[in-house]
């Protein structure tokens, strides 16, 4: 991961703890409306970066492909989570089922994918 990808990351978590507002100090809508479109941009960024990304030798190959693993993990647990504590509290959230039903799916395409290609 590059200079940029990292800075954009950071970036993203920040306006993530932004629209999470714990101590409701940012509750104007006005305020949240810009952080979500700023959010939007950043993440779009992002995205065009780590799609960008090329590695130069087997070695970061294997690297991205390791951080590629924790971060779909990373991501797996939390939803899975969410939705246990969620189906504890009897209201299920259909975005986080739509969440990790899209990162399964995308998981299994791309492998797929890879396979088809050997």
């Amino acid at each position: 991961m590059n200079r940029k990808q990292t800075t954009i990351g950071v970036i993203l978590i920040l306006l993530l703890l932004g629209l999470l507002d714990p101590f409701r100090i940012f509750m104007p809508t006005m305020f949240q409306m810009t952080l979500l479109v700023f959010f939007g941009v950043v993440c779009a960024v992002f995205l065009g970066l780590a799609w960008q990304e090329q590695a130069r030798d087997e070695r970061e190959d294997r690297n991205r492909m390791f951080a590629a693993r924790w971060a779909f993990f990373g991501g797996v647990v939390i939803l899975s989570i969410g939705l246990i504590i969620q189906g504890f509290q009897h209201r299920i959230d259909p975005w986080l089922v739509f969440a990790l039903m899209a990162m399964m799916i995308t998981k299994v395409f791309g492998r797929a994918r890879i396979d088809n290609n050997r």
